[in-house]
């Protein structure tokens, strides 16, 4: 598994294992040094590359509204 492998599978798994606001600050954090570290390494208009961002757009999407929705109603 190369480098760029098992940092992605990392982010992955940091995003699904949310549960609590400093743990999404966290991914969101890392998911974006990914980003920055791999959009200068592969070309941005990459369509494998575009997909993997979307996934992580959709991966922090659901985590934030986990998180936003058990503020909303008391449970986490």
């Amino acid at each position: 598994m190369s480098e760029y492998e098992k940092e992605l599978a990392y982010v992955k798994l940091i995003l699904k294992s949310v549960k609590t606001q400093e743990d999404l600050s966290f991914a969101q954090q890392l998911k974006r040094q990914f980003i920055s570290k791999y959009i200068i390494l592969i070309s941005p208009t990459d369509k494998f590359f575009l997909k993997v961002q979307n996934e992580l757009n959709d991966l922090e999407s659901k985590a934030t509204t986990k998180i936003t929705s058990g503020y909303l109603f008391k449970s986490n």
